[in-house]
């Protein structure tokens, strides 16, 4: 038996289950502060997560960490590569007792991100579910806004199927990969189905310059 705070209260097991009552009364909702542009829907991202969690924990005393148990990761047809893990998050406090939540994460990135997302999802709910972190106006997850009509301009299925095609040559070649995707990273635009069509342009262009160099070098 362990004996916490003002002796009123005594833990089996250690320090940790008294620290986590205490890090839950403190934790306050997270409203949404994300907005995915593409799927038109509101998140929390992990940096907001982060942020309201570790001033918590360093007052009451809770070290997390992580155990990446599994990984997964296989092409995803038209999206680059997905990543699944699994990971256990140990809470520690300083007497050297735990509890452990494990959940699952899962990532899509067109190119080497994939298990960088899929880390930080796990994480996320892992956070969410251990201290039930609710959205003050609005605590579902699932709610999605409706979809926008699509642009007048939006590239269509014939053009997008060319890009697709065109995007199978840059990954076959990791020189020409790479110097693509550091390219990307740095324009205003994604190669997502709601670019628009100046955009969509500016896109195949650059990848078809770059696989010609390739041609002739």
């Amino acid at each position: 038996m362990t004996t916490y705070a003002d002796d009123t209260q005594t833990f089996p097991g250690g320090l940790i289950y008294g620290k986590l009552i205490e890090a839950a009364r403190l934790m306050e909702g997270i409203e949404k502060g994300g907005y995915n542009q593409s799927q038109k829907f509101k998140f929390r991202g992990i940096e907001q997560l982060t942020k309201a969690c570790a001033p918590i924990f360093k007052e009451v005393g809770i070290v997390v960490v992580p155990d990446m148990r599994r990984a997964y990761d296989a092409p995803q047809p038209d999206k680059g590569h997905r990543a699944v893990i699994e990971a256990s998050y140990r809470f520690y406090a300083e007497d050297g007792s735990y509890v452990t939540a494990t959940t699952v994460g899962e990532g899509v990135d067109s190119y080497d991100k994939a298990t960088n997302k899929a880390m930080s999802a796990a994480f996320k709910y892992a956070l969410l579910q251990t201290f039930c972190i609710g959205d003050p106006d609005d605590d579902s997850d699932n709610y999605s806004e409706p979809k926008a009509r699509p642009a007048a301009n939006e590239v269509n299925a014939k053009r997008w199927a060319e890009w697709e095609t065109l995007r199978s040559e840059l990954l076959q070649d990791d020189q020409t990969r790479d110097a693509f995707a550091e390219w990307l990273a740095g324009q205003p635009f994604k190669a997502e189905r709601s670019i628009s069509s100046e955009n969509f342009e500016t896109l195949t262009g650059h990848a078809a310059l770059l696989l010609s160099n390739a041609e002739h070098s």
